[in-house]
């Protein structure tokens, strides 16, 4: 589980920003219970299972899932991305002094009842620093397991492996990697032991949503394949006020134009078409409905209205997230559906029936209407806003006097709390 996340000179992010999931105010609360996982660490002992940002238009939202996303694929990729130019950064560019300075990610969270700290500092060049602490739950011991740092002087690295727990050929791990390189992606590559669980986690258990639209539907296709799986999601689909009696999914050899005005016309335009405009697998998903008259009807996902749309490609991304207690970061989180249904969705990661593994979920919207309910409580609501020299600030809606739980919105778009857009008329 996330614990907190920190970025420093990336984008819109000058100063180093940190992103919390730690609740720092415990309570004997049923709904605190519920919102929250107890982690057994002091330093952090319990952390939200939900979070939600707003600000307004270009305020940075995206940025810091962007940030997430880059730190998780540089790690999963710096072994094999060899780039000539160097390493693709996209620093701070409104200030000639922050555009030559490093970039800095640094994580913290919750794997296998230990609590890890990683991070790097990386320049155009070079991975100038990275580290790696663990603090396990049995003892409540923070210890370094490994620290490299780039010294501009001897234009070699400072190694520090410890090795006490990092077991193999530590010495032969080095030597492979690269300066444009993280030592953890190497380390792995060459069973690192210890090493695995945070690697793991940070690119497989930190999961981010891509905005749902139509080319992403195999996502959810090929898991209703599984007919368990199907009827969780038929369930979903009816809780959420979409009545469909049955999905049918082929996996054919074509895709198909959605230019058709008819739902005949369509399936027609599907058949004679989508063989010859692309190659390649893709899945023609039907929703079924049952008529009056005891017809079956197959309508295409694809002549589904714009919210069922979002719901078909969201549902079984997150099944698989609360079925493997992974942390899901989704920007622009259903703002094509109706506040009602969106409710539901943070729902299912604060009831302990259906979130059974501690999964968490972080998402961006404009919908203020979703902290009206007490599935996300003022714990879980973060701001972001442009200071001068357009430079963006992360801050928690805790910083504020307390306020009474669903009071936020109101408040917020009258502008109480910043992070709002300046409308000039």
């Amino acid at each position: 589980m996330l614990v907190e996340f920190s970025v420093e000179n990336f984008r819109v992010f000058r100063e180093k920003q940190t992103f919390s999931m730690v609740n720092p105010k415990p309570s004997d609360d049923a709904i605190f219970f519920e919102r929250t996982i107890g982690t057994g660490f002091s330093a952090a002992p319990s952390v939200n299972r939900l979070a939600c940002l707003f600000g307004a238009n270009g305020a940075g939202k995206t940025s810091l899932v962007e940030a997430m996303t880059y730190m998780s694929d540089f790690v999963k990729n710096s072994v094999v991305d060899m780039n000539p130019a160097g390493i693709r950064l996209a620093p701070f560019i409104f200030c000639d002094e922050w555009r030559k300075k490093p970039t800095i990610f640094e994580i913290a969270f919750i794997c296998e009842n230990t609590l890890y700290q990683y991070g790097f500092e990386i320049s155009s060049e070079r991975v100038e620093e990275e580290w790696l602490f663990a603090r396990p739950i049995s003892t409540g011991r923070a210890r370094q397991l490994f620290y490299r740092s780039y010294d501009a002087s001897t234009k070699e690295y400072e190694w520090h492996l410890n090795s006490t727990h990092i077991k193999g050929e530590r010495g032969y791990w080095r030597t492979q990697t690269r300066q444009d390189a993280l030592f953890l992606s190497v380390a792995v590559q060459f069973n690192g032991g210890i090493l695995r669980e945070p690697y793991d986690w940070i690119t497989k258990k930190l999961k981010f949503l891509p905005r749902i639209d139509l080319g992403s539907k195999s996502n959810t296709a090929t898991r209703l394949k599984n007919e368990d799986r199907k009827e969780d999601f038929l369930r979903l689909m009816r809780l959420w006020g979409v009545l469909v009696d049955d999905i049918v999914v082929q996996e054919v050899d074509h895709d198909f134009s959605t230019g058709s005005k008819s739902v005949e016309s369509f399936i027609h335009d599907r058949e004679k078409y989508g063989r010859r405009l692309t190659k390649g697998k893709d899945y023609a998903v039907d929703f079924v409905r049952t008529t009056d008259d005891n017809k079956r009807v197959a309508i295409p996902v694809e002549l589904e209205s714009r919210g069922t749309q979002v719901l078909f490609g969201l549902i079984c991304p997150i099944l698989d997230a609360l079925e493997n207690g992974c942390t899901v970061v989704a920007d622009d989180f259903c703002n094509d559906l109706h506040p009602l249904a969106l409710r539901k969705l943070p729902a299912m990661f604060t009831d302990n029936k259906t979130n059974r593994r501690n999964a968490q979920l972080i998402f961006t919207t404009h919908d203020v209407t979703v902290t009206d309910h007490s599935s996300v409580g003022n714990d879980g609501i973060w701001l972001l806003q442009k200071k001068s020299k357009y430079a963006t600030e992360v801050y928690p809606y805790q910083m504020f006097r307390e306020q009474k739980e669903g009071t936020f919105s109101k408040k917020y778009l009258y502008g109480d709390y910043g992070a709002i857009p300046v409308v000039v008329c």
